[in-house]
C-alpha cells in the first residue's frame, strides 16, 4: 500500500523484514496480477517495489493465499500453486495446478519435512502435502499428495503447525493432527470443540493454542455468541485420541452480532488480540439536515465511529443512500455529508447499517474499529 494508491491486497506474508503482498493493478488500461514487497519498518510515504506482473489475460479471479515458508514465498492464486525466491522478478510456472478451477486454497503450513496447503472445492475439503527434494526444491508434481481429507460439508479455513502438531480450524470447529516427522503424513482426531461460526484463525504461545471462535457458542442451541477466543492446551491431552482440554478465553461481551475473524501476539510481547468481522444495526428515530450535513438520532448507542462507511434505509429519498460517518457528537447520533436542502429536526423511522471489524486489545481493554 502507498498513500494515495487504492489497490485492494487478495494475499500478504512477511519473512520478518519485508512484507510481501499480490494485488492487481492498472497496467495501461489492463488488469494485472502484481506482486509487490515492502520493508516492515518502512511507512505509508514508502511505496512498495514491484516483483513481477502478470501478462494479459493470465490470471483471472480474486482468490490468492500466502506464506513465507523454508526459505521461500508460497503462494496459491486460484487453482495454481507457485513458489518464489524472495527476489523473484516473473511470476513463473505453478508447481501444481488443481483439475478444479472453482477449488478455493484457504491456508499455507509447513512441518520439517513437507508444505501443506488447504482447500475446498464444494462440500470437499482437504490437505495437499508437497515434500521437497534434496536441493530444498518444491518439485513440480502433475498431482498433489492429498494428505488428508475431512468429513463431507466441513470447509477447512485455516491450518498451522505447533509443537509437532497441525491445528485444523474448519467450518465445524477445530481439529488436531498429529504430524509425522519423516515423510509429513498427518492422522487428524476429532472435532474438540464444535462452533456455529468457523474457526478462521488460531495462535500459538507456550502450550496453548487460541482459536478465533465464537465464545458461548452451542450447535443447535441458538444460544447468541460473543466474538472471541477459545484457547487449547497442547500439553494436557484427553486420553490418546488427540483430544485436548479446552476453555473459553477471552470475550467481547458487549455484543453477540459479530464474528470473530483472526487472532495473533502482538511482536514478541504477551499481550494477544483479536479482530472481529460482522454487522452493527441501528434503529432510527429522528433526522435533521442543516447546511448539507445530515443528522440521524439512534434509539440505542449504535457503536459506530468517524470514517465507518454505513447504509441508510428506510428514512426518505433525501437521507438513504451509503455514506461515510463524518462525526459521532453522542452515542446515540452520528452526522455524514449530505448535499439536499435543510430538513428541521423531527421524528423519523429506518435503520443504519454498517459492516465494520474491530480490533480488540485486551491488554488494556481497548475496542479500535479497523476501517483498512
Amino acid at each position: 500500500y502507498n498513500a494515495g494508491v487504492d489497490r485492494r491486497v487478495y494475499g500478504i506474508c512477511d519473512d520478518g523484514v519485508y512484507a510481501y503482498w499480490i494485488t492487481i493493478i492498472d497496467d495501461a488500461g489492463t488488469d494485472k496480477w502484481a506482486m509487490y514487497k515492502k520493508l516492515l519498518t518502512a511507512d505509508s510515504s514508502t511505496a512498495g517495489t514491484q516483483m513481477w506482473k502478470s501478462a494479459t489475460g493470465t490470471l483471472t479471479g480474486v482468490n490468492v493465499v500466502l506464506e513465507y515458508t523454508k526459505e521461500r514465498i508460497v503462494g496459491a492464486i486460484n487453482n495454481k500453486v507457485y513458489q518464489w525466491a524472495t527476489s523473484a522478478s516473473a511470476l513463473g510456472t505453478p508447481v501444481y495446478t488443481h483439475p478444479d478451477s472453482d477449488v478455493v486454497f484457504t491456508s499455507i503450513a509447513s512441518s520439517g519435512a513437507a508444505i501443506y496447503l488447504s482447500a475446498y472445492s464444494g462440500i470437499q475439503s482437504n490437505i495437499y502435502k508437497f515434500t521437497l527434494d534434496n536441493t530444498g526444491t518444491m518439485p513440480t508434481l502433475t498431482s498433489a499428495i492429498t494428505a488428508a481429507e475431512m468429513p463431507t460439508g466441513e470447509k477447512i479455513f485455516k491450518i498451522a503447525y505447533y509443537l509437532d502438531y497441525l491445528a485444523i480450524g474448519t467450518s465445524k470447529g477445530i481439529r488436531i493432527a498429529q504430524v509425522n516427522a519423516t515423510d509429513g503424513s498427518i492422522a487428524y482426531g476429532p472435532l474438540i470443540f464444535e462452533t456455529q461460526q468457523p474457526v478462521y484463525d488460531v495462535c500459538f504461545r507456550d502450550k496453548y493454542l487460541w482459536c478465533a471462535s465464537g465464545v458461548g457458542d452451542d450447535p443447535g442451541q441458538n444460544t447468541l455468541i460473543n466474538p472471541g477466543l477459545t484457547r487449547i492446551n497442547l500439553g494436557q491431552q484427553i486420553g490418546s485420541n488427540l483430544v485436548f482440554a479446552y476453555a473459553w478465553d477471552l470475550a467481547d461481551n458487549s455484543t453477540t452480532n459479530r464474528i470473530t475473524t483472526a487472532c495473533a501476539f502482538a511482536g514478541n510481547t504477551s499481550q494477544i488480540v483479536f479482530t472481529t468481522a460482522g454487522v452493527s444495526v441501528a434503529t432510527v428515530t429522528n433526522k435533521a439536515l442543516t447546511s448539507n450535513v445530515a443528522t440521524l438520532t439512534t434509539s440505542a448507542a449504535h457503536g459506530m465511529a468517524v470514517g465507518m462507511s454505513i447504509t441508510v434505509t428506510g428514512v426518505d429519498a433525501t437521507f438513504n443512500g451509503t455514506y461515510t460517518i463524518a462525526s459521532v457528537p453522542t452515542t446515540t447520533t452520528l452526522t455524514y455529508a449530505k448535499t439536499a436542502s435543510n430538513v428541521t429536526s423531527q421524528v423519523a423511522t429506518g435503520t443504519i447499517t454498517s459492516d465494520v471489524m474491530h480490533f480488540v486489545d485486551y491488554n488494556t481493554g481497548t475496542d479500535y474499529p479497523v476501517y483498512e
